[in-house]
């Protein structure tokens, strides 16, 4: 199915890049399909709710990379803050009018809490520009300062 194959895709080059990847998936389906796609020594799946996710559990140095849908974005974002003692880097696909918010300096006019609060725990910079009709949305990567 096209879920299905559109996960592999964006996943697949990563996890043989990585060896070994930790994925959340909040969808039970999506991850019931997953298991077995994919050997337990390349993918360990939560099936969990990244918001409410300990990310602590993963280890000491995490590297976190997504796709994230507009309504979790913000809150997946400050969730992911919290660890940020042992995050390295955050490369995630965002629309284009979040990356710019997150992005934004003060007095621009898209300067905000969002702005604020990532800005004061990641060096944001918006890497590239994908263009409306692949999705409207752009990738931005942090390192911590």
């Amino acid at each position: 199915d096209r879920q299905m194959a559109r996960w592999e895709h964006e996943w697949r080059p990563l996890i043989e890049r990585a060896g070994h990847l930790h994925a959340i998936e909040i969808d039970r389906d999506l991850a019931l399909r997953l298991t077995g796609r994919f050997d337990p020594t390349q993918l360990t799946l939560h099936v969990a709710d990244a918001l409410a996710f300990d990310f602590s559990a993963l280890g000491e140095r995490l590297r976190s990379v997504g796709n994230l849908p507009y309504n979790i974005s913000s809150p997946l974002l400050f969730h992911l803050a919290r660890y940020d003692d042992r995050i390295v880097d955050v490369h995630v696909m965002l629309q284009k009018e979040v990356v710019d918010r997150m992005a934004a300096g003060p007095g621009s006019k898209t300067y905000g809490r969002l702005s604020v609060m990532l800005q004061w725990r990641y060096d944001i910079e918006s890497i590239i520009d994908v263009p409306p009709e692949s999705f409207a949305s752009a990738v931005f990567g942090t390192r911590m300062p």
